[in-house]
């Protein structure tokens, strides 16, 4: 690792903590109020597709402003990434609800009332067949696609008397948080923005982009931050700079915030993937090939959608190896808005197909479960799979989960009764399930991978310690905070987070990319230990700073696919007991228990209580409309002497798997999709009874 202790340049800006700007990241963006606010209220598009309506406004209210396409002062692009959108739509409409204008005015509720009365001028021959998602699509729409090709997966298919041929789709929803929101206002010749954009790079360029201002004229407020999500990070720039295109022509502060039907259609719309999966074994359970299919419908475009597309494909093998294997992925285009998922929605969707995929097999050949799982799991000593892990601790992480739910006894005992069922129906029907899965920290992929990592620490005069880190998380500062009186025996209320940066300090990637809590965790200890040397030796203040440079090219070859993909790897494993009520058809949840290893962990209560909040979470959402039961998980960790990891969504990967398959035990047919619905235990249950007829 890369180090570097030099002094700072003279031209390093001095912090002063006692002169710093109010914290605005305890504050919601859509609860801010500054004197003269007016309110920004989005004309969208009433089309799917086709050339730029013409606007027909009725007459507006005094005060109240229309602003579109033509009144932008700089430019209307909006690049992210490799793709390219718009502030406003001006020749093209590429989805329904697309922005098209902004009503400004100072009351929201008289300028949501007008946007029904604003008509549009369609002209039939302008409007073009749109882009419909479907298994059969068309080159134009291939957003982007990933196919690997490992030994001789169709000889083998043919050989073998033993395939298993299953489609799965998980549509766990994300969880409600707040609504897309930005104020934005001028004072002087400085824009302010307020936003819990996670992007901030990108915002900062935008906006000077549509202006035409200069980058260091812009500062931004950082508000509450929200979970990551692929449209969080992208449309947060181009609401800012709806907003700011009228604060910048009006000369007042103007504020937008989403409906809740604008943010579950374009913030929060999700799909989930379907996961097709062919797989042929032997008698003993051994793996001899797999075939898999991916379908993504990414919606009009997606940014990062190669990046999620990769991990998505290394996820799709989940903790096994087969010597002959096919992936075929890919993402479709159609005219739809932008799919909005987390960088690691990949691996959630993944990991419930192919650990229900196992469950499957097991079943049909009547082994055990944890020996199948034991007999096709990767080794560390393994070499010959296209993708490595290590260290790890997927064993390890089995025993424990096991351990803790009495597993093996209760599992035994369930198949024994499926095996030889009772002469009467049963009332009451029990399952358990067990998943396991892997979720990479810090993905080595060209495009998205930072070149170097680097944190600067100052041992300030007063005795407190300032951390240069660009948005920090709530649960990184308590880590550190930790971390840092461990080392240093500063208390937590004199560490300073110094997060005001410029223009040319912050990431270029979103912050969940550019933090990597498992790299940068490192980098503190190491400025921490530096600090501690030097504290005593040398007059305060005293300076350290740390960097590192991730060796890719060494690990993982992008071309060929194949090598260690992550810079490290947390491990989880989950047991799900359920009973199912054949009167009712309603399932109830019985018992939840959770192993996971990662790394050392800093503050093992604020992670239990993570754990134990993103559980309950995702739990509520495996049956709709009813939720289940609340069940309070156990929670254990696996000590590995490992560095910090990320435990991040690493939740999402077993929960839903692990309880499918303790349903589909307990009824005795497969569990294919999720969420259940209220019909979906009388429709297997019927599906049960066919089969047996036939």
């Amino acid at each position: 690792m890369p180090e570097s202790d030099a002094k700072p340049k003279k031209t390093t800006r001095k912090r002063s903590h006692s002169k710093k700007q109010f914290d605005y990241t305890d504050v919601y963006s859509s609860d801010i109020v500054l004197d003269d606010m007016l309110f920004g209220v989005l004309v969208r598009s009433p089309v799917q597709c086709g050339a730029v309506p013409e606007i027909e406004l009725p007459e507006l209210p005094e005060g109240v402003s229309f602003f579109s396409a033509k009144d932008i002062p700089g430019t209307n692009d909006v690049a992210v990434k490799a793709t390219h959108t718009s502030v406003f739509a001006d020749t093209e409409i590429l989805y329904c609800g697309q922005p098209i204008g902004i009503l400004v005015g100072s009351d929201e509720n008289k300028l949501n009332e007008l946007l029904p009365s604003i008509g549009f001028s369609i002209d039939p021959l302008n409007i073009p067949f749109g882009l419909e998602f479907s298994e059969s699509f068309s080159a134009e729409q291939l957003l982007a696609n990933r196919s690997i090709l490992y030994g001789e997966p169709d000889k083998v298919f043919a050989e073998s008397k033993n395939q298993f041929e299953q489609t799965y789709r998980s549509d766990i929803k994300l969880p409600k948080e707040e609504r897309n929101s930005c104020v934005v206002s001028f004072t002087g010749k400085q824009l302010h923005v307020y936003t819990n954009s996670q992007w901030a790079s990108h915002l900062r360029k935008t906006v000077a982009d549509t202006l035409n201002i200069k980058d260091e004229q812009i500062m931004i407020h950082k508000t509450h931050q929200v979970r990551t999500r692929i449209n969080d990070t992208w449309i947060s720039s181009v609401t800012a700079a709806q907003a700011a295109v009228a604060s910048f022509l009006l000369h007042k502060p103007v504020k937008i915030v989403y409906s809740l039907s604008e943010q579950e259609t374009y913030i929060e719309r999700i799909e989930p993937a379907s996961i097709r999966y062919r797989t042929s074994c032997n008698d003993d359970g051994t793996i001899t090939s797999m075939d898999i299919c991916i379908l993504i419908n990414a919606g009009i475009f997606n940014p990062f959608i190669q990046y999620i597309l990769d991990r998505f494909v290394i996820a799709a093998t989940g903790v096994y190896k087969t010597k002959n294997l096919r992936i075929d992925a890919y993402a479709i285009k159609s005219n739809y808005p932008p799919l909005n998922c987390s960088f690691n929605w990949g691996d959630s969707q993944a990991s419930f197909a192919i650990e229900s995929h196992l469950h499957c097999i097991a079943e049909k050949l009547g082994l055990d479960i944890d020996e199948l799982k034991l007999k096709n799991m990767l080794k560390e000593s393994d070499s010959s799979f296209y993708c490595l892990y290590k260290p790890l601790f997927i064993e390890k992480t089995i025993s424990k989960a096991a351990e803790m739910s009495d597993y093996k006894r209760r599992n035994t005992a369930y198949q024994l009764l499926s095996s030889f069922p009772p002469k009467t129906p049963q009332k009451r029907l029990r399952g358990i399930g067990l998943a396991v899965a892997q979720e990479g920290n810090c993905f080595l992929a060209e495009d998205m991978i930072r070149s170097k990592y680097s944190l600067e620490t100052t041992l300030e005069t007063d005795g407190s310690l300032s951390v240069k880190i660009y948005s920090p998380t709530d649960h990184l500062k308590v880590i550190w905070q930790k971390l840092i009186e461990k080392i240093l025996e500063i208390p937590p209320e004199n560490v300073h987070f110094d997060t005001d940066y410029s223009s040319t300090e912050e990431p270029a990637e979103p912050d969940v990319l550019s933090l990597n809590i498992t790299i940068m965790t490192q980098l503190l200890k190491k400025c921490c230990t530096s600090l501690q040397k030097s504290r005593f030796r040398q007059p305060l203040p005293i300076y350290a700073k740390k960097a590192f440079m991730p060796s890719r090219k060494s690990t993982w070859d992008n071309d060929k696919f194949s090598g260690q993909p992550f810079q490290a790897a947390s491990c989880v494993a989950a047991v799900v007991e359920v009973e199912v009520d054949t009167t009712t058809y309603e399932v109830t949840l019985r018992d939840v228990n959770i192993a996971l290893e990662c790394g050392e962990l800093l503050d093992e209560k604020s992670a239990v209580s993570s754990v134990k909040t993103e559980a309950s979470r995702i739990i509520s959402n495996f049956v709709e409309p009813n939720s289940l039961n609340v069940v309070y998980p156990k929670v254990e960790f696996i000590s590995s002497g490992e560095p910090p990891k990320e435990i991040g969504t690493i939740i999402e990967d077993v929960l839903p798997a692990a309880f499918s398959s303790a349903v589909s035990q307990a009824l005795g047919i497969e569990v294919t999709e999720l969420p259940m619905k209220t019909d979906s235990i009388f429709k297997l249950l019927s599906k049960k009874e066919a089969q047996n007829e036939d």
